[in-house]
Parts: structure tokens; sequence; C-alpha cells
């Protein structure tokens, strides 16, 4: 995992350092608007599937229950097919509508580019997701963590050197690499996944099309907020300030999202094993293991916030110029949010395996709606420091609220680091 992640890294590294190049502040902070608006629209559309179909699949390959495993295999690929289907239609009547008005052709490209990325984003979570149910969580986190990026990568660069790199054609193979992706992952999930004696195309399935729908909504909901959360910073710079504003901001969240791949890596292993913890009455060895998450997914984010600390402005400078220099203060800032984010554990995490993902969509709405606020608040006035604000704000305020729910329903404290005994150990233990 730690290998996989360190090539998505350098590949992300290199395709910035490409991009920012190659497109200058202006046409790289273009580039940033459009895909972070896609990507808003986009990953709603999917549902909170991938978190749905991590949980379940998890608890029936427990109960060896592959007829229900082949049932919400064939049920989550409906529910793909049928948001982008969606989407389509709902951009064609809009196409419709505003048709006799100007630019047209924009509109008809724009409105493709964002079908597609919905239909590859959500196949290849889709078949993401059913590795990592099964506890493969290397082959899981290959499609979008090298697959992809490896391969928008070496398009990038040949777009480059032929001198055909622009904001659109950065999309478009963005979405070609993302396709590649899902291929990838399909074939992955054909040979490593159980799935019984029979096929999974020809297997008998088993639907509770009623259960998954009820917790389905609100991971919908969870994963809607969490996306405008997470996007809507750079939307609302892009609309009130210029694509310049937005290329600097942008490249300090890319480098400050560094700080958070331990616990990245952590949450994607632990998943499923929390699915499956939750169906046993003792919850002392889910304590340990959520423990045991949160302390070295702190310890690894304190020790990449130093480092970016001191290497932060030569990197910016002989990377990026001088154009993104004044990235460093909001890479510092947003590395702090996401050092605290990491000490509060898993919170999140656990209450969606753990059936509590109302709570979590309540919460997240909640933050979704403080987070709006409070970029329109300080955006106008403070620029990028302001969304580097409110976005600070705004996730840590959700990751304390999720840890406090998760201790209140289930006494279990995420936040806690592993507790060493002593060599003799406690009276307790000793007892136990």
């Amino acid at each position: 995992m730690a290998v996989a992640r360190g090539i998505n890294i350098l590949a992300g590294f290199v395709l910035a350092v490409v991009l920012a190049g190659s497109l200058g502040a202006t046409g790289y902070g273009t580039y940033l608007f459009i895909l972070a608006t896609a990507q808003m629209l986009a990953m709603p559309s999917m549902m909170g599937l991938p978190a749905l179909l991590t949980r379940q699949i998890a608890i029936y390959a427990d109960a060896a229950q592959y007829a229900h495993i082949i049932g919400i295999v064939r049920w989550g690929l409906a529910i793909v097919l049928g948001a982008a289907a969606l989407i389509a239609v709902g951009l064609g009547a809009a196409l419709i509508a505003r048709s006799p008005f100007g630019g047209p052709h924009l509109s008809t490209t724009y409105s493709i580019c964002i079908v597609l990325f919905v239909l590859g984003t959500g196949l290849m979570s889709w078949a993401s997701a059913i590795l990592n149910g099964f506890r493969r969580p290397v082959w899981s986190s290959l499609p979008d963590g090298v697959i992809r990026p490896v391969t928008l990568l070496a398009a990038v660069v040949t777009f480059a050197l032929l001198g055909q790199l622009t904001p659109a054609a950065a999309i478009g193979l963005h979405i070609v690499a993302i396709l590649v992706a899902f291929f990838w992952a399909v074939l992955a999930a054909w040979r490593h996944c159980d799935f019984g004696t029979a096929t999974p195309i020809r297997a008998k399935a088993t639907y509770e099309s009623a259960v998954w729908f009820s917790g389905l909504w609100p991971l919908f909901l969870t994963v809607a907020a969490t996306t405008i959360n997470g996007k809507l910073d750079m939307v609302m710079l892009g609309v009130l300030k210029s694509p310049g504003d937005v290329a600097v901001y942008g490249l300090a969240v890319q480098i400050a999202a560094l700080v958070i791949v331990p616990q990245t890596i952590l949450n994607t292993i632990v998943a499923p094993r929390i699915a499956a913890a939750g169906k046993t009455p003792n919850m002392s060895d889910l304590q340990k293991t959520l423990s045991s998450v949160c302390g070295a997914s702190c310890l690894g984010a304190l020790t990449v916030m130093i480092g970016l600390v001191f290497i932060g402005p030569p990197m910016i400078r002989l990377f990026f110029g001088p154009d993104f220099q004044t990235s460093y203060n909001l890479l510092i800032l947003l590395s702090f949010g996401h050092v605290v984010v990491c000490a509060m554990g898993p919170a999140m995490i656990a209450l969606n395996m753990l059936h509590q993902e109302r709570h979590v969509a309540a919460i997240v709405v909640a933050s979704g709606g403080a987070n709006v606020l409070l970029n329109m608040v300080l955006i106008p006035t403070y620029g990028g420091m302001g969304a580097a604000t409110a976005t600070l704000i705004t996730i840590i305020g959700l990751q304390v609220a999720c840890a406090v729910t998760l201790y209140r329903i289930f006494r279990l404290k995420s936040w806690v680091p592993l507790r060493v005994p002593s060599a003799l150990g406690d009276k307790e233990e000793r007892a136990a």
C-alpha cells in the first residue's frame, strides 16, 4: 500500500509540474476549476455506493453468502449506470432549453465530459469497492492510486511534447485514464475475488434492495456533502477571484494532501475489518484497532508536516516558479488541519461501517452548510487564505463531531493512541 501510494504521489507531483509549466498559472487554474466542478457533479452521483459495497460484501463474505454478494454487485452496477443516464438526461434537457442562446458547442462539449467523468468514476469506484470488500486493499488501491495517475501522466506528457496540451485536453485525458483504470479493476476483481462456485455472470443472485437503499441514502448525503466540502472552496475561489488564485490554492491543497497519506492507507485496510468486527458484541478488539490506526496515522502526519515546513519553500520555488511562492502559507495552514484530522482517528469510517451512516450524514451536511457560509464570508476579502481557513475550521469540526458521536454510541475512543502495557502489565490486564 505504501509503495502504491508513493507512486501515486510521485505521479501526481510530476503531473502538477508538467501542467503548471505547460499551461501557466492561468491555464492551470482553469484546469483545476473545471476538474473541481466536474468532481462535484460526479462524486455524489455514486450515492455513497463504494462504502456500501465495501461494508456489505465484507459482511456477506464472512458468512459465505455468495448469492447476496452477486446480488449487491449487480445492483451496484445498475445504480452506477442509472446515475450516469439520469445526469445525461438532465444535462441534455438543460442544453435543449438553452439552445437558442449563445455558446451551444462549448456547453455540449462540457456536458459530454461531465457524463463521461461520472460514468468512468462510478465504474472505477464500483470495481475497487468490490476488491476492498473482499479484503484486497492493495488491489483496491491500485486503480485510482496507480493506474489512473500513471496513465494520465503519460498522456499529458505526450500532449505537452506535441504542443497540444490545453485545459480542455487535460480534462479529456483525465477521462481516458479513469476508463483505463476501470477495465484494469474489473480484471483484478475477476481474478482475485471469491464469488463462490459459479461465475458472477451466471450465478444465482439474492437481492435485498430495501435494505441496501435504506443504507445508501444516508451515505449519498455524506458523499455529496463531503465532495462539496472538498471542492467548494476551489470552485468559489474561481468564481469570486481569478484562475491564478485557484492555481496557487490548488497547488497548496495538492501538496498538503501528502499529510493524510498514512491515514488514507490505513483507512482503506481497516474499513472491512471494522464492518466484520461490528457483527460481534465484543468491542475490545475494535477499540485496539481504532487506537492503532489513530496512533500510526497521527505519527505519519506529523512527520510529513515537519518535512513540508522545511522543504516547502525551496520545493515550490524550484519546481513551480515564483508565481506559486505564496502557496507556502496556505500549505502550512492546510497541513495543520490534516494533522488534527488524523489525531481524531478513523471515526467517520467506523460510523459508516457500523451502520451509523445517518449520524454521519447529518454531521457532514451540517459541516457542508458551515463551509458554504465561511467561504462566502472569507474568500471575497482574504482570497486563498480565506478558503484555507474555511477548510481548516470545517474539517476539524467534522472530525471532532464524528469522534464524539462514535464514543457516545459505542463508547469507542477513536482518538486514543495505542496503549502499550509495561513489561509487568497492569493489574487489570494480569487479572484478565
